[in-house]
């Protein structure tokens, strides 16, 4: 399980795990069957001291997003320079050995959870390619909808590819573009994909970011002295003293080069259509999405909560960590006190990405387990952010209910509702791709089912 050689041809194609493996670890790993599968981490600068460390850094504070692997690709101006490995950030970029032969001024980095391909260390980003216009190394956080019909068409032309994670193609569309310049061979094959991304992309010239026309994933821009970063949350800019300057705006690209950043607009404008579960799971709620707090915003939802369902209950009691700050809106809106009556073991990934039910069921157990002193015998409302595979619920309940020790009034609000709530107060144009009622073409937008 450990990284790539730090080479110049990180790109080749390495052995994946065992199947027992891949299937057993307690660890954040894809399941088969849920298509919630965009969430990833990205992170870059430019014009830095020690980029990869920064870079590590920054990776560090964006874990949640993909606990499956990690890797960071760095330049010294010279040659490309890359470590790949299955795993947390830490254990794989706290290596002296490791770090120091990622050199270099301008680095990127990528936390995995599959979206699409298998979990194999050949899948494991940045994926790097040595093209005609030099080495261009990408890291991407979305989904890529038409892939599957992309690769047939560039397989069938002589690409000969070397993982099956769909930013692979991105990197053929670039290498086989008819353009000139790099940067118009990277306009020519963003607009032959659809769906969602947020890219960060290096090569010997700069580094470049990107989001969708739709502007589903996020991205930001932060500025550490006179290097420019990007990155997925806002959160990985506090993590490394940097400041934030602005998000990258649905259908932008910005080129970073020689200390100055540029900003240009291929795509005809479009209505932004962020993703909901943004707020509702998928960033940390110190983090701020498009100018709002995360935080205050699962707060707000908690206290709506309470005023459309309001329940006679002695306790409000979160699912930990995600349903925590809607409790805390909820307890603060019905006057109930709130209480942490299941605690959560930080040890234990995410478990809705687990792969299999049994695996999955066996790690709820060993995440959450009751405060039994404090819930015995209470009537409690029990708080939680989302369902997306339902195996917390009814474990926790299921739990309770075998001991005695409280009797449940569970009020919950689905992603969906949580959508409509938020966005119908404050995002009024991402609505529509919340709810799904318009046009629900397969372009990798997230919706509701």
């Amino acid at each position: 399980m450990g990284g790539d050689n730090c080479d110049r041809r990180p790109y080749m194609r390495p052995q994946s795990l065992p199947p027992r493996a891949r299937n057993d670890m307690l660890t954040t790993h894809p399941f088969d069957d849920d298509k919630l599968r965009e969430e990833c981490g990205v992170f870059g600068i430019h014009g830095a001291d020690s980029a990869a460390a920064v870079v590590a850094l920054g990776l560090h504070a964006l874990q949640h997003r993909g606990q499956e692997a990690a890797g960071i690709t760095a330049f010294d101006g010279r040659e490309f320079h890359t470590h790949r490995a299955m795993g947390h950030v830490a254990g794989n970029f706290d290596r002296d050995d490791i770090m120091r032969q990622l050199a270099g001024a301008s680095s990127v980095g990528h936390v995995r959870y599959s979206t699409t391909g298998e979990t194999a260390l050949r899948n494991v980003q940045p994926l790097f390619a040595d093209l005609a216009t030099g080495g261009f190394a990408v890291a991407h956080n979305g989904n890529i909808s038409n892939a599957t019909a992309l690769r047939k068409i560039l397989v069938r032309r002589g690409s000969i590819f070397q993982s099956t994670s769909d930013t692979e193609v991105i990197i053929h569309l670039v290498a086989t573009s008819n353009y000139r310049t790099l940067l118009d061979r990277f306009i020519d094959a963003l607009k032959q994909v659809e769906g969602a991304y947020s890219l960060i992309c290096l090569t010997a010239e700069g580094m470049i970011g990107c989001r969708d026309p739709l502007g589903i994933r996020p991205l930001v821009i932060g500025k550490l002295g006179d290097a420019h970063i990007l990155a997925s949350e806002t959160v990985a800019l506090d993590v490394v003293g940097a400041e934030f300057v602005r998000s990258v705006d649905p259908g932008e690209l910005v080129i970073v080069r020689d200390g100055e950043l540029t900003s240009h607009r291929p795509f005809a404008e479009r209505a932004a259509r962020p993703c909901i579960f943004e707020y509702v799971y998928f960033s940390r709620p110190d983090s701020i999405v498009e100018g709002t707090s995360v935080y205050s915003v699962r707060k707000a939802i908690g206290a709506e909560l309470a005023r459309e369902n309001p329940v006679d209950a002695d306790l409000v009691i979160p699912v930990p960590d995600s349903g925590t700050p809607a409790a805390i809106g909820y307890a603060q809106e019905s006057g109930i006190p709130f209480e942490l009556g299941i605690i959560r073991s930080h040890y234990v990934g995410r478990t809705f990405i687990q792969p299999g039910d049994k695996v999955r069921h066996l790690g709820v157990k060993l995440k959450h387990n009751a405060n039994r002193a404090l819930i015995a015998g209470k009537r409690i409302v029990l708080i939680d952010d989302s369902i997306v595979r339902g195996t917390d619920e009814p474990e926790d309940r299921a739990d309770d209910a075998r001991c005695g020790r409280c009797r449940s009034a569970y009020a919950h609000r689905k992603p969906a509702d949580v959508a409509q709530l938020f966005l119908r107060r404050r995002h009024a144009r991402a609505g529509k791709a919340a709810r799904g009622a318009d046009d629900r073409r397969a372009d990798g937008e997230f919706h509701q089912r």
